[in-house]
């Protein structure tokens, strides 16, 4: 029988005229194939998440010598994978899939163990962790029982109202700012007693709803927060709850203990159940009051916002005292939660109405409000003139900050007109206090009152300028508006930047570029210009005043001249700024502008002189010709048309 198939010529492995051996080789033979791999490493499927490690872990626990050497080896693993929900899963699925690689020694024993060390941990109070194993929770059908042992079991292990409601409060964070619609069902029913983590009986949920009436004034403000939300959003996304949640928050109320352990704290007067009732008391009012009279009460206080007027014009309008304010206006404030919230709030609204809506975050409030620049003027001003004194520095907050404006921003025209010219007004600013800085920071700081009208009548009164300590040639700025301090740190290019993470910039909306030009102006004021004695003629280009004495200030030096080497040190030491540097970016902007080298001077910074001490309140200067850039920008008459 013939061949199927015809012979294939090879080629030779000799050059067929010189019988030398020809470079084209013959390719080696493959060895034999040798079946199934040997080991785990061998095998493709360790590519599988959690797999290797999976390997590695029972390959530990079987080589153990005793029990004790084993539950070491659980102990180990599942503290390493506690934070991560995804990765332990993907971990026990990998015990299940390697013994389709080979039998391992005690395998499934090892996943027993593990499976009974699990059933037993308690997560930290942390929104990440807390999210993951909620959405375990809600998604998967083989490890829910597994998330909800471990949420139960961390409910359980609080022992304290404290303990619950951070936990709660993590809980919340991560479950309800999850964009998985289940797991934020699975979140509200869990804070509303709708699962077994915490059931509607027992300590946990008695601590739980005890804390809504608690003594400690931090733990009733963050369960209060708790509540608020989580409400809003039954309300909002899932009004089929309702029913059910009421039902189970009235059998916990009417439960025996509870009630006993409600009339045991109705004994502490000035406690969490009086604070419930102010709040009520306080929402009750504030629903009769109208919207005129509520702006009328606003601006009787704004007008002198001192506790003695308060407490007139609050009994006047039918509200008992200004304590009930106080303590609705620290509800409101609440804290990350009800910041996001008020963000998420503001989208809800605007798309279901024809009226753009924002979130606004001030000291005492965090809610969506219409995007009406008269309204939200009036709104953020009158709560930072009653709010109590507070130092604030988070980007939401600036955020809100930038929509005060004086009133002529409030038509499209103007703020046309003006934004642009803002822009170019602050990168003048920025240019100079990058590249110009003619005066150094006092050690101590500089502040300076303000007093033009159209900065004092949005309640901006005074900026503070200090060397930032982390990098002293950064700008720790402190603006007061109201009763508020608003925190923010320009750097040495003049880019505002979060005040407690440098490496964060803060970014404004265009109607930002107006508070910018105010911190700008002023900065620029200190560092950028010409000093006057308060006893001589103020008629200088800035007109900012000096009680005696002289700053650290540059000086450019004869041609031929150096800074000496007494200057370099100190002045590197005290404010961290570079001369040869300076002198080099001086240099190189001289030759950009094609400016001969020859003419080009060096300069130097020298000391500030007494009675410029470096310690002690900050230095009090006065810049009352700050502005007429910023007015002149906005077309404003002159500042001194105003005051005549």
């Amino acid at each position: 029988m013939p061949h199927p198939f015809p012979e294939i010529p090879r080629w030779s492995t000799r050059d067929a005229d010189t019988d030398e051996p020809n470079d084209a080789r013959l390719v080696p033979d493959e060895p034999p194939l040798e079946g199934a791999p040997k080991s785990p490493a061998d095998s493709i499927l360790l590519s599988i998440p959690g797999l290797s490690k999976a390997a590695d872990k029972a390959v530990a626990f079987g080589k153990a010598k005793n029990y004790a050497e084993q539950q070491k080896v659980v102990r180990e693993t599942v503290h390493e994978l506690l934070s991560d929900a995804r990765g332990l899963t993907d971990f026990l699925d990998g015990l299940d899939t390697i013994k389709e690689v080979r039998a391992y020694e005690n395998l499934k024993r090892f996943k027993r163990e593990m499976m009974s060390a699990l059933e037993n941990i308690t997560i930290p109070a942390d929104a990440m962790v807390a999210e993951r194993w909620i959405t375990l929770y809600a998604e998967s059908k083989v490890y829910a029982t597994l998330a909800e042992t471990v949420l139960r079991n961390s409910f359980a292990g609080c022992q304290s109202e404290a303990a619950v409601v951070d936990l709660a409060y993590a809980v919340a964070l991560g479950g309800l700012k999850s964009s998985n619609e289940k797991v934020v069902t699975k979140t509200i029913k869990i804070l509303h007693y709708q699962t077994p983590v915490i059931p509607p009986g027992g300590k946990t949920a008695r601590l739980y709803l005890m804390s809504s009436i608690s003594d400690d004034e931090d733990i009733f403000l963050r369960k209060r927060e708790i509540d608020n939300v989580a409400s809003a959003l039954v309300r909002v996304r899932f009004p089929e709850l309702e029913a059910k949640i009421k039902a189970n928050l009235e059998k916990l109320t009417l439960n025996q203990a509870t009630v006993g352990a409600v009339r045991r704290r109705q004994q502490t007067p000035g406690g969490g159940i009086d604070r419930f009732a102010r709040i009520l008391r306080m929402v009750k009012a504030n629903k009769s009051l109208s919207a005129a009279d509520h702006t009328r009460m606003m601006e009787m206080i704004r007008q002198d916002p001192t506790a003695e007027t308060a407490a007139k014009v609050f009994a006047q309008f039918g509200i008992e005292s200004g304590a009930d304010l106080e303590m609705v206006n620290k509800v409101g404030r609440g804290g990350e939660l009800h910041q996001w919230h008020a963000d998420l709030r503001a989208e809800e609204i605007s798309t279901q109405s024809d009226q753009a809506y924002i979130g606004v975050h001030l000291p005492q409030f965090h809610g969506a409000l219409p995007l009406n620049r008269s309204v939200l003027r009036e709104a953020i001003i009158s709560r930072l003139m009653l709010g109590q004194p507070e130092q604030m520095s988070d980007e939401q907050y600036w955020r809100t900050l930038a929509h005060v404006l004086p009133p002529e921003f409030d038509t499209r025209e103007f703020r046309e007109q003006a934004l642009p010219a803002l822009r170019e007004l602050n990168d003048f600013y920025s240019r100079d206090l990058s590249g110009d800085t003619m005066h150094l920071l006092s050690p101590r700081g500089d502040s300076v009152d303000i007093e033009d009208p159209m900065l004092t009548a949005i309640g901006i009164t005074k900026i503070e300028l200090q060397m930032d300590e982390r990098n002293k040639r950064d700008t720790a700025v402190t603006l007061d508006i109201g009763r508020a301090k608003y925190r923010i740190l320009l750097d040495q290019y003049a880019a505002l930047r979060d005040i407690k993470n440098p490496d964060h910039p803060v970014n404004l909306p265009d109607d930002g570029e107006f508070i910018r030009a105010v911190i700008l102006g002023y900065t620029h004021a200190v560092r950028c210009t010409e000093f006057a004695n308060e006893q001589s003629d103020s008629g200088t280009e800035s007109g900012v005043l000096l009680r005696g004495g002289r700053r650290a200030h540059r000086r450019v030096l004869p041609k031929g001249k150096k800074p000496t080497r007494d200057q370099i040190i100190t002045i590197w030491k005290k404010y961290e700024v570079d001369i040869n540097r300076l002198n080099a970016e001086r240099l190189a902007e001289h030759q950009a502008q094609g400016l001969p080298v020859d003419e080009f001077k060096l300069a130097t910074y020298v000391s500030q002189v007494d009675p410029l001490e470096d310690s002690g309140s900050p230095v009090e200067l006065k810049a009352p010709k700050t502005t007429e850039r910023l007015r002149a920008a906005l077309r404003f008459p002159p500042l001194a048309s105003l005051v005549r």
